[in-house]
């Protein structure tokens, strides 16, 4: 099992997406994709909500830049006939951005919970949309949607993960999981190490998560520092 990740640059437009896509179509291995918000996008959704929430009156600006470069993918790989569907998915989260930045116009006023929010239409615009993209490419795939197994709430005026529900449903994800086979639990359990050794920083929560895929797949866990940050 391959995961590849392909950031902001690597899906920024039609010229770089077809290249991710030859590279996904190169591997005959099952593969794991994750993918970026477009190259730009994460910093104008953050930037409209903190002209929203200041008051600034021009805070929507930034929606027709955001439609246009996802259009922009949509319009280039999938056939016009078949467009409907995904140009009315865009459309509705544009139109959901909308309503959550005009609520933080009317109170100028952005909770971290509601910037989390807005920062994470980049990712589920994009994923959604190559999702499909890839579909239309011939490439088998489906759509695995993180909000389905990772939760958050609200800690001193921050969104953290809820460890207790996101716990419980990645074990049952991981039920599922423990029918493949030894070599790809064995990848799973590498992946995610490193995955957790990205900043160079073993926490103890995400120790604690290893342990757990670990004892549910009966893998042994992948070679980690011993020192750890809480």
């Amino acid at each position: 099992m391959k995961v590849l990740k392909f950031g902001g640059t690597s899906v920024a437009n039609p010229q770089s997406l077809t290249h991710v896509i030859d590279i996904i179509n190169s591997s005959k291995e099952r593969q794991v994709i994750v993918v970026s918000a477009l190259g730009g996008i994460t910093n104008l959704l953050v930037e409209m909500a903190a002209k929203a929430s200041s008051g600034v009156p021009n805070y929507k600006a930034h929606i027709d830049t955001i439609e246009t470069r996802h259009l922009e993918l949509i319009e280039y790989f999938v056939p016009v006939t078949q467009q409907s569907e995904i140009i009315s998915f865009l459309k509705s989260q544009l139109n959901e951005l909308e309503e959550i930045l005009e609520s933080l116009f009317t109170l100028e006023e952005a909770t971290q919970k509601s910037l989390s929010k807005i920062s994470s239409y980049g990712e589920i615009l994009s994923s959604t949309i190559i999702f499909h993209i890839l579909k239309h490419q011939d490439c088998k795939v489906t759509l695995k949607d993180a909000r389905s197994f990772l939760f958050t709430h609200t800690l001193n005026d921050r969104e953290v993960v809820n460890h207790e529900l996101s716990a419980k449903k990645i074990y049952l994800t991981l039920k599922k999981l423990s029918a493949l086979s030894p070599m790809l639990k064995r990848s799973l359990m590498d992946v995610c190490g490193d995955i957790v050794l990205h900043d160079g920083i073993v926490r103890a929560q995400e120790y604690q998560a290893l342990k757990l895929m670990s004892l549910v797949l009966t893998c042994p866990m992948p070679a980690l520092p011993l020192t750890t940050n809480t």
